[in-house]
């Protein structure tokens, strides 16, 4: 039997593994958002809001074989993330981009977190997030903006998978900063009251 034939057959046996741990204890995994950005003085944002969808509102890690099952999300069973994705997420943000004198919030829709197989041992990393930037009363967005982040794991498992989240997590919170400042209007309508 040829050896990639073996490789993909075994693939998902060892994907559910989640990597070779031998107490059989469970593995949690968290995002390093606040700590790692390139700069961390705070944009003139009150409010930072993390919605997701419910298929991502636990913290089960999730994965797709794309090469093979692209529709079908799969979980590790023996990894976790320490909270939610949305909820680890808005926590870094906020370290970030909340001042107490904004005058504006930022709503974030999470649609995708997750690691994704091109190949058996080909994976990367998935973030997709809708941004508005709302004053503090309405809902009328001053700015929108989608964010797509792609980041290949050094490994292809669920450890790899969580070290290439967190840096399409650093990569985000840097991206919203630049959005924020170059937006046209939002210094002005959003420098505080």
């Amino acid at each position: 039997m040829p050896r990639t034939l073996i490789l993909l057959m075994l693939l998902p046996l060892a994907a559910c593994m989640g990597g070779a741990r031998q107490s059989g204890e469970t593995a949690y995994y968290d995002l390093a958002t606040g700590a790692a950005t390139t700069e961390t003085t705070p944009q003139n944002i009150r409010s930072v809001e993390v919605v997701a969808p419910s298929w991502l509102s636990s913290n089960r890690m999730q994965y797709r074989l794309a090469y093979s099952d692209p529709t079908r999300r799969r979980e590790y069973a023996g990894s976790r993330w320490v909270a939610p994705p949305a909820e680890m997420l808005a926590q870094g943000l906020r370290k970030t981009l909340v001042s107490g004198t904004g005058a504006c919030r930022l709503r974030l829709e999470l649609e995708e977190f997750v690691q994704v197989f091109d190949a058996a041992e080909n994976s990367r990393a998935s973030l997709e997030m809708r941004a508005a930037l709302l004053p503090l009363q309405g809902d009328a967005p001053l700015a929108r903006r989608t964010f797509t982040l792609n980041r290949h794991t050094a490994s292809a498992d669920a450890r790899g998978g969580a070290a290439a989240l967190n840096e399409a997590a650093v990569e985000l919170s840097n991206e919203l900063r630049s959005w924020l400042a170059g937006a046209a209007g939002v210094a002005a309508a959003c420098g505080g009251k």
